[in-house]
């Protein structure tokens, strides 16, 4: 896929999004906010990954620890990516914190699931001294 592809892509998405900040606001008198991108990167190849960043893409998202840590020391990416950011948007196990926290770039877990990861989390950045934006995921009806 070429660039101009991936921008026109891009571009029409952003657009999208633009358009449904204004409506809200003009809707509901509510305050236009920033929004940002994430780019579900899954199953894409470091190129593709390349191709969206020189398209101005800078947040990328990942719903699996293993492909995450891989393209985050890609030699493609990171060489050519200086600004990226990386999200997690899929489940995690709580043994796999500290293989997630060692991601360079990592802005943002956004599927935190239960109290037991929460605090593993907060136990794992707090001994880095780091922190991190992240999502909790409510159950708010009667399934387990």
């Amino acid at each position: 896929m070429s660039c101009d592809h991936i921008r026109h892509n891009l571009d029409g998405i952003r657009g999208r999004v633009s358009q449904a900040v204004t409506r809200r606001a003009q809707t509901w008198g509510a305050p236009e906010k920033e929004v940002r991108l994430a780019a579900a990167s899954k199953t894409q190849s470091p190129e593709m990954i390349v191709e969206a960043y020189r398209c101005g893409q800078r947040v990328f998202a990942e719903n699996y620890i293993q492909e995450l840590c891989s393209k985050a020391v890609d030699p493609l990416i990171v060489a050519a990516c200086p600004e990226i950011q990386w999200r997690l948007i899929g489940h995690i196990q709580t043994n796999k914190v500290n293989q997630l926290l060692r991601v360079d770039r990592l802005t943002a877990i956004e599927t935190i699931d239960s109290q037991k990861l929460a605090q593993s989390l907060e136990k794992a950045l707090s001994q880095r001294q780091r922190t991190i934006d992240a999502m909790v995921q409510i159950n708010s009806g009667e399934e387990d």
